[in-house]
């Protein structure tokens, strides 16, 4: 299930969702996963050997609407853009 059809279900349920960044500076991300925190944002950060890029990974739960969501995705990409790294995806947790 989609998450916009989720959220049409049952409106009021909470779902995590998940902001992905990676940067090849591990200071971006550091300065970007600072102000994320400051959010409200439980945050993962790992190197990723493979790609040689840090890799951010933002969670929180929250009750969302459409609305709301494309918000936030448009917060994130200012976010990215301001710190000089890159938005990667986003996600939820609870809804594939």
């Amino acid at each position: 299930m989609h998450l916009y059809d989720a959220i049409e279900e049952n409106p009021n349920q909470e779902h995590e969702i998940q902001f992905r960044f990676v940067s090849p500076e591990e200071e971006r991300l550091y300065r970007l996963a600072s102000q994320l925190q400051k959010r409200g944002y439980e945050l993962e950060l790992t190197f990723l050997n493979e790609r040689s890029h840090w890799h951010c990974v933002a969670a929180r739960s929250f009750v969302p609407a459409t609305e709301s969501l494309n918000r936030l995705c448009l917060e994130m990409l200012n976010l990215a853009d301001r710190f000089q790294v890159v938005f990667d995806s986003w996600k939820t947790g609870s809804v594939c």
